[in-house]
């Protein structure tokens, strides 16, 4: 999807906003816009606890397999 597919109104482009105002700002030598809060604090993932939590999860998930392959072949 490409910004021009968008309705009007639709979305707003934060980043384009924000850039224009310090620009215009920057321009008309006036203090830069403060920056907003976050509405939300961001969830910060441990992307290293992630992977190790898939990586048990594989080998876990092989170990069932052969000992549900040799209790077959048994």
């Amino acid at each position: 999807m490409i910004r021009e597919e968008l309705k009007d109104g639709e979305f707003t482009d934060r980043y384009i906003d924000a850039i224009a105002k310090i620009i215009e700002a920057k321009r008309d030598h006036h203090r830069l816009p403060e920056a907003p809060e976050p509405e939300q604090p961001a969830q910060v993932l441990d992307l290293l606890a992630a992977l190790n939590a898939s990586v048990e999860q594989a080998r876990a998930s092989r170990s069932f397999q052969s000992l549900a392959s040799s209790a077959a072949s048994s």
